[in-house]
């Protein structure tokens, strides 16, 4: 009789263990399973069960001797509990069972335990025939509730290192600090032993991330010294690859050298990698702040952790206002409005939700499961769904919620018949927008597609992060409950404005919730001043009033030679044309006798540097090559061979002088290039410009 009630036992246990198993099989194809490292209110779901779950198996622990000293199921229940009880968020046990739920969704190193937890700990565990006979009811909810959610998968665990690494890289964070439980100077009890540190290495080093892989191997090695968790030998063997992968991708990519290496080759000896320098740090120092699309990465990080890189003269156009006249509700409330920069502007409104409808919006937003499938029906909305990293996206087209919206967009735009069209985005620990422009076809064929105003309001108050970053414009705009930021991501031609690409910052702690609206053209169309310049940007009127378009020169902006003949005195130029011959012979005597010695210069300069520092050369120094890009093209044309200039007798300068296009080409380089090179204040970093200011001097 006995032995056919343990065969009855260990049937039902089978066929439980197989219907598991086909469950997580399953789950790994269907959209509705819990995307637990990415989706804020299903890593919340898990948490507030897991912590249920873990406080009634203490419980049932101390009411009662269930587990002997001998039982093996003993070691599994005191690996989990301890591992749960080591990263709840708390310094003491008791804290924790007294507690509903513990918050450690919103500390980044707190939800990669969960996710790990819940993978290789508690999974393991409830399969386990000793577990059925303990902890049987206990089991029974965990397997309704993975039932209808689904287990975390291993791409789960991965997703979340790998934005363990993500707010490493961009916030610079030291791998030491975040084991330690550190995220921005705030501190709790989660921490990171051998074995998490030499795994979040391993998914550094299966990315390429060969810096910060090193540094975690080493501090891995480091705690298994004392932890004795891990395996050193093991560490080695992994520190000696990660070695050899990152010299093979210094030596192949020397002179293009990216931010997951360090600036030299790494030895074999222990802990060599701690000398060198992160070629991230060395790059973000001297490229932070220069304005241009190949600098973006380096200004989004300093913008995420908080940094400004607007002139002086950029911020004296910016100043805060109270808006009445934009509509007519506003003249008994009016808004509390603010430019973040100007031309283009951005502008953030404050207060324009309430906390009522601040939360019917989050709580509407978090009953939606399926998000993917209104997105599909628009270009634009897909491929930004596309862009998003580590963050979901949940959309509709009709609903109260999004005639809230527009109405409050029609009171910031002054615009009519906005339709209730809105996308929510929801961001946990890590989760961001690489910085892009939101305009998809640059021409105005597809204006149902393209916005060309965005409108980003914020649901919810950010812990640390999370920011919208404009990196071409050296600003960022904090996520403030109840705020909206606004912009044009269009010239009136359709073109695109990419001085307006911005992302969304990492979220460091705590969670992100917004609401995005994009006002097409046609929405605009016939309803706002639109100048006769198709190149003049959209402006925000301050209460019905357009402002001048400040004309500032933004840092390290490109100055570039106009097309147009310059308008000079007439006396001058009359003294350098054909009315006066033996100016010109002379002007184009100067010329030759500048021309050797600025393009021995430029190459001289230039052959000193390598890499990103010979792009950043290349850039500064554009005017340069393209002034001898021109006097080669036009003057070689006329005497076929440059060598002999500097010898040259009146008659081959005659020749050049006295040639119309020639002529006119020598005087408008004078004007374009020389000119302004003797004018502008040489920078002090660029060797080339102060040399050739004083060969003008």
């Amino acid at each position: 009789m006995w032995h056919r009630k343990s065969t009855s036992i260990f049937g039902i246990i089978t066929l439980v263990s197989m219907v598991l198993v086909l469950r997580a099989r399953t789950t790994y194809s269907k959209e509705t399973r819990h995307r637990y490292a990415t989706l804020i209110s299903d890593l919340e779901d898990l948490e507030h069960f897991e912590h249920k779950f873990a406080q009634n198996l203490t419980h049932s622990l101390i009411d009662s001797k269930l587990l002997s000293s001998r039982s093996k199921i003993r070691r599994f229940v005191h690996a989990y509990l301890v591992d749960f009880y080591q990263s709840s968020g708390y310094a003491k046990t008791e804290h924790v069972m007294g507690k509903e739920t513990t918050g450690a969704s919103n500390n980044p190193i707190c939800a990669y335990r969960i996710i790990r937890r819940t993978t290789f700990l508690l999974k393991p565990l409830i399969t386990r025939k000793d577990f059925l006979l303990k902890f049987g009811s206990l089991r029974r909810g965990l397997v309704k509730f993975f039932w209808s959610n689904g287990w975390p998968i291993f791409k789960d665990y991965e997703i979340a290192a790998e934005k363990l690494l993500t707010l490493q890289l961009v916030h610079n964070l030291e791998a030491e600090k975040m084991a330690l439980g550190s995220i921005s100077n705030v501190y709790s009890n989660c921490s990171l032993n051998s074995i998490h540190c030499y795994e979040t290495g391993n998914i550094a080093l299966r990315s390429k991330g060969f810096a910060l892989a090193l540094e975690w191997f080493e501090l891995a090695k480091q705690k298994a010294l004392i932890d004795k968790k891990a395996s050193v030998a093991f560490i080695e063997l992994l520190i000696w690859t990660a070695t050899d992968g990152h010299n093979l991708e210094f030596r192949e990519k020397k002179k293009n050298l990216g931010p997951n290496l360090y600036n030299r080759k790494i030895r074999y000896i222990p802990g060599d990698s701690k000398r060198a320098q992160k070629v991230r740090n060395i790059q973000y120092n001297k490229f932070k702040g220069k304005r241009h699309k190949s600098y973006d990465e380096f200004n989004y990080w300093g913008l995420c952790s908080g940094e400004n890189f607007q002139t002086d003269e950029e911020k004296s156009f910016l100043f805060c206002w109270l808006e009445f006249k934009l509509h007519p509700g506003l003249t008994i409330g009016p808004l509390k409005m603010e430019f973040l920069a100007r031309n283009p502007d951005i502008v953030q409104a404050y207060e324009i939700l309430q906390d009522k409808q601040l939360e019917t919006i989050n709580s509407d937003a978090r009953k939606i499961v399926d998000s993917s499938v209104l997105l599909r029906a628009n270009s634009f909305r897909s491929t930004r769904f596309n862009n998003l990293t580590n963050a979901a996206v949940i959309a509709w087209s009709e609903g109260t919620e999004g005639h809230v919206l527009s109405e409050k967009v029609q009171q910031l735009s002054g615009l009519k018949d906005i339709s209730p069209e809105m996308q929510i985005e929801s961001y946990s620990f890590g989760g961001h927008y690489l910085p892009g422009n939101d305009t998809v076809h640059n021409d105005l064929s597809s204006t149902d597609a393209d916005p060309i105003m965005s409108l980003i309001f914020h649901i919810n108050t950010v812990g640390h992060g999370g920011y919208v970053a404009f990196p071409s414009l050296g600003v960022a705009a904090k996520p403030v409950k109840g705020a909206v930021i606004s912009w044009y991501n269009q010239f009136p031609d359709g073109s695109p404005d990419l001085f307006t690409n911005h992302g969304s910052c990492p979220v460091l702690l705590g969670q992100k919730w917004v609401a995005t609206k994009w006002i097409s053209l046609k929405e605009r169309f016939l309803e706002q001043k639109c100048g006769l310049n198709p190149n003049e940007r959209f402006q925000f009127p301050v209460n019905n009033k357009y402002l001048g378009t400040p004309m500032v020169t933004k840092m390290d902006e490109e100055i570039l030679p106009s097309p147009k003949f310059p308008h000079a005195d007439t006396a001058l130029l009359a003294k350098y044309s054909f009315v006066s011959p033996s100016g010109l012979r002379a002007l184009v005597q100067f010329e030759w006798s500048l021309y050797p010695r600025i393009k021995y210069m430029y190459h001289k300069y230039r052959n000193q540097t390598k890499g990103t520092f010979r792009e950043e050369y290349d850039r500064q120094n554009k005017d340069v090559s393209k002034y001898l890009e021109e006097f080669e093209k036009f003057t070689g044309r006329i005497l076929g061979n440059l060598d002999s200039i500097l010898n040259a007798d009146n008659k081959t300068v005659e020749k050049v002088a006295l040639s119309p296009l020639a002529a006119y080409k020598t005087t408008t380089r004078f004007m374009h290039y020389i000119q302004n090179w003797f004018r502008r204040k040489p920078s002090a970093k660029n060797k080339l410009m102060i040399s050739k200011y004083c060969l003008l001097k």
